[in-house]
């Protein structure tokens, strides 16, 4: 049942990144989701491990992409207008809702037709003979996506590069002071 509302709020968080408009509010949004990320991770799997270092190496990452748009944007003051926003977020709580009770049918009907009291995880591994080892995930780079990461590596690097090359040291930054 915590699996479910933590995914729920996830989808909610994501289809509230669309309507934003302010760089930092969405890394602020980003940050929730690398939280709710690193919840799911750690409810699903019997060690805290993976979890921890997905955590830390997203929020590295994120730390980069905060400098890189810092440094683009001006110094203006971004105003929240607080009756789009609180309807935006009435609209996203209606939604979200309507998908909860739509899945916690579904999940009562699967249970009726299964015989299951609960939806716990060891449970349905139980019911449908998974072994535990295949649940918890023993390589981070396998062979099908360690080309994917060595070439989402190289790309970090590269615009790392750029962009310090792009800053010149003696005129200062890339932002423009609103006197």
């Amino acid at each position: 049942m915590f699996l479910s509302k933590l995914l729920i709020f996830m989808s909610m968080i994501s289809i509230l990144m669309i309507f934003m408009h302010m760089p930092l509010l969405m890394n602020l949004t980003l940050i929730f989701q690398i939280i709710l990320v690193s919840l799911i991770l750690s409810t699903l799997n019997k060690n805290f491990w993976f979890s921890y270092i997905l955590f830390l190496i997203f929020i590295g990452g994120l730390m980069i992409l905060f400098l890189y748009i810092t440094s683009l944007i001006n110094n203006k003051l971004n105003l929240l207008k607080l009756k789009i926003l609180f309807f935006q977020f009435l609209v996203l709580a209606l939604f979200t809702s309507m998908i909860y009770w739509n899945f916690e049918m579904m999940m009562n009907i699967f249970f009726k037709n299964n015989n299951m009291t609960s939806m716990n995880l060891w449970d349905l591994m139980m019911t449908y003979n998974i072994n535990e080892n295949e649940l918890i995930l023993n390589k981070i780079f396998n062979k099908m996506s360690s080309f994917l990461t060595f070439i989402l590596m190289n790309y970090l690097l590269l615009t790392m590069i750029i962009s310090i090359k792009i800053i010149n040291l003696h005129e200062g930054p890339l932002r423009t002071k609103k006197l």
